[in-house]
């Protein structure tokens, strides 16, 4: 397929995530207006058209879909730095909250890394065992990210490697578990910790809870759940009702008056830390 020429906003005022498309980052496919690929998501947006075998690829001159073989990381790359020792300040967050032996599992599940600077490496892997890709991500000593430093996503898509839903994998072997969708992978290791009857999947972004990546999702029951600002709760609510074609979905807002950004991770760990007032202190210390 190929992608429209002219003024993108004349034809398409908003990318499907929402945002305003005025400063023209969403392309919409010739004689499309709601699909296409916008640049400030990262995202291709082609649901029906759907080639996971194709990777857009284009600058302003050039907007033809051009073929990228599908790419995969290898044991070599994944394996070391998976079984890495957990020296970063989010599994030490974990570990000082929850307890070692209530994390073993969901940091051994998610595959948790270590990068040599110190940040917390989550891997991609699909349902059917593939790894994907991995995001860098760098947290303070509390649990929070530490935005000085920006995530770092070594394996590019323009290098032929594609993203899924972080956990995805775990679908394959728990057919009976419910599934939660959150939006960070903090979040998705948190909410398995606490509730490991369920699965816990990331998009790894706002933006990024797009149609393709949820067909995995097909007959399952799934409970979207946003961050608690009214951009992500708009948001997936239209997600939510697109992938209610394919899988039992439900919106899930348990705070609707709230509007900070926090989301339901804090809620959890709030929670835990109230019932244990050791973990509070041992906290408390560790800052």
């Amino acid at each position: 397929m190929n992608f429209f020429k002219g003024n993108r906003y004349s034809i398409a005022k908003k990318c499907p995530c929402g945002k305003s498309n005025r400063d023209g980052k969403f392309i919409p496919y010739v004689g499309e207006t709601d699909y296409g690929f916008c640049h400030a998501c990262d995202t291709n947006f082609i649901d029906e058209y759907k080639d996971t075998s194709y990777e857009r690829v284009y600058d302003r001159s050039v907007v033809e879909a051009k073929p990228v073989a599908i790419r995969f990381i290898t044991y070599e790359k994944f394996g070391p730095i998976c079984k890495a020792k957990k020296e970063n300040n989010l599994y030490t967050f974990l570990e000082t909250v929850f307890g070692l032996s209530k994390i073993t599992d969901a940091i051994e599940e998610y595959c948790l890394g270590s990068s040599k600077d110190g940040g917390a490496v989550f891997w991609q892997i699909d349902v059917e065992d593939n790894v994907r890709k991995a995001k860098v991500m760098f947290y303070n000593k509390n649990g929070h990210r530490n935005k000085s430093i920006p995530p770092l996503q070594p394996f590019k898509n323009s290098d032929g490697y594609t993203s899924c839903l972080f956990g995805e994998h775990l679908l394959k072997n728990n057919l009976d578990q419910d599934v939660c969708i959150v939006e960070s992978e903090k979040t998705a290791i948190i909410g398995r910790i606490v509730y490991p009857n369920m699965i816990w999947l990331a998009t790894g972004g706002l933006s990024n809870f797009s149609v393709g990546k949820c067909r995995v999702l097909e007959g399952r029951r799934v409970f979207v759940i946003p961050d608690f600002h009214d951009n992500a709760r708009n948001a997936w609510f239209r997600k939510c009702e697109e992938i209610s074609k394919f899988c039992d979905a439900v919106f899930i807002d348990p705070y609707p008056e709230e509007d900070s950004g926090i989301d339901i991770a804090d809620i959890l760990v709030d929670d835990h830390l109230m019932k244990n007032p050791l973990a509070r202190q041992r906290l408390e210390n560790l800052r």
